[in-house]
Parts: structure tokens; sequence; C-alpha cells
């Protein structure tokens, strides 16, 4: 079977996608759902249909459509559990009565009163201790005074300290009012924040308890014709309970489905219908890798490959730098499209190997930044620790500036401008990242556009932030360029290479303290 991680799909797979989205659009019933979006995917099969061996395909949509995992005509799911009167239906019901017990007693009015009451009684009594802290201490400045005076005696003293000692003990006395007026209204809130607490306990109990149950019902079968249960795989791969909705996507729903009904698989393919997510950058009829928290321990397990990270690689590919510009302090090297900066999962040499490899332990070269795998250009590496910490100060406080060249699919509709969109990591789908408004660190990017030829833009980009895979998220998210990088396997459609390259960077070098400026030929 050819690998389902490959980024560029098999040519029957994007025939078959073809049918799958006429077929989709067809269904009227469908539209109001699909239209916001569904992962949908193909699998080209071989089978015997009893007088020769014959070519086909398989289709089916991640999930439910309309509540149903059952529509004729697509792949059905490996385990339906939506049975009305089944297990899961059953002890879902339970978990969602527990869900709404909570949010009545969260909004019920005792509740919001008290802890209204509380937060109201918490400000005044703030305020109050306010007044009584700068009155001591205005009381004490003038104690400080008389005491410094020369009618100050004996007795005029202990008077100071014994107005001292009782403005003390009146504070102490307010603070254990303030404390028993609390009191009764925190009881109240601890009353029923104990009984939230335990539901919730109750739930979380339950919930795994069922999550558990369900993984053990997906029963997938191998090439080899051995079965076992999602929570099993899951178990010998990394010893974890499986995300939510592990065994519902549609690459192990096609895989199993061929493997139990005698079918050869011979090429897989997962696409997009419909809008894209909210922070994800899935576009209608464009194609992508079958997700990795999720289906790659299963088809690993399914198709006895490990498929990790290291498929996507360019492998085999004699990759060679080339030194820019070097003395005792620094080196700058143009790196080939297809390098890791740094050691990472696979074999392959990365450059910082490379440079080490270079210099023969001779001298020590520290990476003081990145970039992408897929991405070319100019990198400054240190030899000395002291270059390496001046120059990551240098980054840290964005003094170095950095232009990169790139061709986008399509046109624009402004020529120049700015993309402030926040970024954060896709967990379910690493090395990917997504717009995240609430948890993404801000992202600033200036592009400005240099050419076209009415199918692909060239541009220049100007990062003002260094985010992972930054530029290819702003170009491709649709509240940015909403033009996909060329060649972007991520966040667009692969080609021959990513059209992205940092072909010009500037910084002061860290021992003179001169401004340097060096400039890379672009590939593309």
């Amino acid at each position: 079977m050819a690998n389902p991680f490959a980024a560029e799909p098999h040519a029957l797979c994007r025939w078959a996608a073809e049918q799958v989205m006429h077929d989709a659009a067809a269904r009227k019933e469908w539209q109001a759902e699909i239209g916001k979006g569904k992962m949908m995917g193909v699998l080209i099969v071989r089978y015997d249909d009893g007088r020769s061996r014959r070519i086909g395909y398989l289709r089916a949509y991640s999930g439910q459509i309309c509540g149903r995992s059952d529509w004729q005509g697509y792949v059905p799911a490996v385990f339906d559990y939506l049975q009305p009167d089944g297990y899961f239906k059953l002890h879902e019901a339970e978990i969602d009565d527990i869900n709404n017990r909570i949010k009545d007693i969260a909004s019920s009015d005792d509740y919001l009163l008290a802890r209204k009451e509380l937060a109201e009684m918490t400000e005044r009594h703030d305020r109050e201790l306010a007044e009584m802290r700068w009155l001591m201490a205005e009381a004490k400045r003038l104690r400080d005074e008389q005491r410094l005076s020369d009618t100050a005696d004996d007795k005029v003293r202990e008077r100071l300290v014994r107005e001292s000692q009782h403005e003390k003990a009146e504070m102490r006395r307010r603070k254990r009012a303030m404390t028993t007026e609390m009191e009764a209204v925190r009881k109240r809130i601890e009353q029923q924040d104990a009984v939230i607490s335990e539901l919730k306990s109750r739930r979380h109990r339950l919930s795994d308890s069922l999550q558990r149950w369900l993984f053990s019902q997906f029963i997938l079968q191998n090439a080899d014709g051995e079965s076992r249960s999602v929570l099993d795989i899951f178990s010998h791969y990394n010893s974890q309970l499986p995300p939510a909705g592990t065994g519902e996507c549609c690459a192990p729903k096609l895989i199993n489905y061929a493997f139990v009904n005698n079918m050869k698989p011979l090429a897989l393919a997962e696409f997009w219908f419909g809008e894209s997510p909210r922070g994800e950058l899935r576009r209608h009829g464009g194609f992508y890798e079958p997700c990795k928290s999720k289906c790659r321990p299963l088809l690993a397990w399914m198709l006895n490959e490990d498929y990790g990270y290291s498929a996507c690689n360019v492998n085999g590919k004699s990759l060679q730098p080339a030194v820019v510009y070097e003395d005792e302090h620094i080196v700058v090297v143009d790196k080939p499209s297809g390098m890791m900066s740094v050691e990472g999962r696979t074999d392959d040499v990365s450059l910082e190997q490379w440079l080490r490899k270079r210099y023969k332990g001779e001298t020590e070269t520290m990476m003081v930044h990145r970039l992408d795998m897929d991405t070319s250009g100019l990198i400054v590496a240190a030899k000395t620790k002291e270059a390496h910490r001046i120059l990551q100060q240098q980054f840290e406080h964005r003094t170095v500036k950095k232009r990169y060249t790139a061709v986008v699919c399509g046109m624009l509709s402004q020529q120049k401008g700015i993309i402030d969109i926040p970024i954060g990591a896709d967990y379910d789908n690493r090395p990917m990242q997504m717009v995240d408004e609430k948890h993404g660190k801000r992202a600033v990017t200036r592009y400005e556009a240099v050419g076209n030829d009415g199918r692909y833009t060239r541009l220049h980009l100007f990062p003002e932030t260094g985010r992972t895979h930054q530029l290819r998220v702003h170009c491709a998210y649709f509240g940015g360029l909403n033009a996909p990088i060329r060649g972007d396997r991520l966040y667009g459609n692969a080609a021959d290479r990513l059209y992205l390259h940092a072909d010009t960077i500037t910084f002061s070098h860290p021992a003179t303290g001169k401004s340097m400026t060096f400039c890379s030929p672009v590939p593309f």
C-alpha cells in the first residue's frame, strides 16, 4: 500500500475524491452539517468479484453525519455506539444528568447571591482596612513627631505607646469581626461547592469508564488478519488512553472495512469538505494527512508499518548547505530545503550535525535560530558561547531583521500590509500550528507583493515575531492572506518543494558590534 502519510495523493485518489464530493454536494439532507466542515476519505482497493480481480474505491466520512454513521454507500462505523437504548447512550444520559445538576447548582439564586454577597463584602472590607491602615500610619507619624519634641516626657511617651497598642488591637478586633461576618457566607458557598466537586469527580469516573468501554468495543483488523481493540493498540503504543474520537476517522474506518471484507488497500487520501473550522487551516477540496495523535498508532499497527513523521521527510537526497560567511565567532549558512536545522526524530543529517562534522570538534557550533525543514535560506550559528548568548539576545529583543521570499497560490486583494494573528500549537496534529485567539502567542508579519503570473504571487515577507510556522500559517489562513505558500504540504498542497526562502538577514556582529547584512539567491 502507498504511504498514507504521503504528501501527494495518488491520482486515483484524486479522481475518487471528486466523485465523493459530487455525491456529498447532491445530498440535500447533509448540507446544513457538512457545509460547516467535514473530513472525508477514499481508499483505492483491489478485490475479487468471483470472476476476476478488480480495482475500486471505498468512501467514508469522519464521525457521523446528521447523527448517523450508516449512510448507504459509505463505509459504516467500526462500532456504532449511537443506538438509542444501547450501553453508551444510557451511560451518556447519566453523565448528562450530572452535567445538568452541576449547571442547576451553579446557576441557582442562592449560590449566585452568596457569591455576589461575598464579593461585595470582600471589596467593602478591603476598603475599610485600607482606610484604617492609612489612619494608623498618619497617627504614627504624629506620635513620632511628639516623641521628638522638647516637651515629651515619660508620661507623654507612655500615652503614645498606649494609643499605638489600642489602634493595633482595634485593627485585630475588626479583622476578626470581618472574618466572622464572611465565614457564614463562605460556608453557604462551600456547601454548594462541595456538592459540585463531588458531582464532577463522579462525572470524571463515569466518563473515564465509558471512554475505556467505548475504545474496547472498537475492534480493528490488520493486514495479518489479527484483531485488536483501539484501547489495546494504544496501550502497546504509548500506554495512554486514546484521545476522544479515536477510531472514528476516515483512515482506520476505510482500512478496517477493506481487511474485514478481503480487499487489498492500495492508496488512501483524506480531504476536507465545506468551511474551514475556526482557527484551523482546512480548505474545501484540500487533501490532508491522517491525524497523528489518533490515527498514526492505529495505521502503524493495521499496516505493519512504523508511520512516524519521518515518512514525510525528504529522504535519499544529497542536501549540501553552503557557507556564506564565517570567522572565529560565527558562521552564516545557506540551508537547503529538506534539511532539518537541528537533530530530530529521524536519521537524516541536520544542519547542526553537518556543521559539527565540518569543524571536527575544533569549535562548538551552536544554532542561534532555526528554519523549518522545508524552508531554505540563511541561518546563523555561533562558534562560542559568548557569541551565542549575544546573538540570542538580539533575537529576543527583535533587533535581527529577516526577509523571506515566498510564492503563494493565487492573487492578493491587497499588495502590502500587516498580518497580526496569534498562533498556537495544534497538539492533536503536531507539528502543525493553528490560529488560537485565546491561548496563542501574538504573531506579526509584514508582507509586500513583488510580482505575479496570473496563477501565483511572489511576496517578500518580514516576520516581526518568530513563531513556529508563522509565515506558513499567516499566508494560508483565511483571515490572513488566504493564499497558501506553494508546496506547503501542511497548510496547502504539496509540490516539488516549499516555495519559501530566507534570503536576507541583518544583525550586529557579536564581537565587533558592526551591523552585518547577508543575502542569498532565491532558488525558485
